[in-house]
């Protein structure tokens, strides 16, 4: 037998069009040229799983974000290179991935949901896990997020916020 087939996989489409057309007018005025916002979108695209859960990442940004109805948002090159985009879970109507359940203190989530809004939640609060007393929290921005609503927390019986730990390879 021969060596086996080189398998090349069939390039991901593109989806920075359809991204910078969903972008409101101030954010679209905010942003740097759109070649350069287009080699950023590429380069977090390949990051966080590929241009289309950027796209929807992007999409649930857009319509969950308070501080894009409040400030308009910033340029569409601040989103990519702080990493921003990694805490918004994909807009999409698919259940909640395997690894990602609602979190189970209806009280403190339904509370959460009135103020921030159901996408909000399920970006910060919902990868949660509760150790003891303490909410082990997905990313440092979600620990951010969540320290603004500690007197929640503390009247549930919680005592404190940690940063899950990344395994090293």
């Amino acid at each position: 037998m021969g060596e086996p087939a080189l398998v090349i996989p069939f390039p991901e489409p593109g989806t920075f069009e359809d991204a910078w057309k969903a972008l409101p007018a101030t954010m679209k005025a905010r942003s740097d040229k759109k070649a350069t916002c287009d080699a950023l979108w590429r380069r977090e695209a390949k990051r966080l799983g590929g241009e289309r859960m950027l796209l929807l990442r992007l999409k649930t940004y857009l319509r969950d974000s308070p501080d894009l109805k409040r400030t308009g948002g910033p340029g569409l090159q601040v989103l990519l290179r702080s990493g921003k985009l990694e805490h918004w879970t994909p807009m999409h109507d698919a259940p909640l991935a395997p690894d990602v359940t609602r979190f189970p203190v209806t009280e403190i989530r339904q509370a959460l949901v009135r103020i921030e809004g159901e996408g909000w939640v399920k970006s910060y609060l919902d990868p949660c896990v509760i150790d003891g007393t303490t909410l082990i929290v997905r990313t440092g921005m979600a620990v951010d997020k969540l320290k603004a609503h500690g007197a929640l927390f503390k009247a549930h019986g919680f005592t404190g916020l940690k940063k899950r730990e990344t395994r090293q390879a």
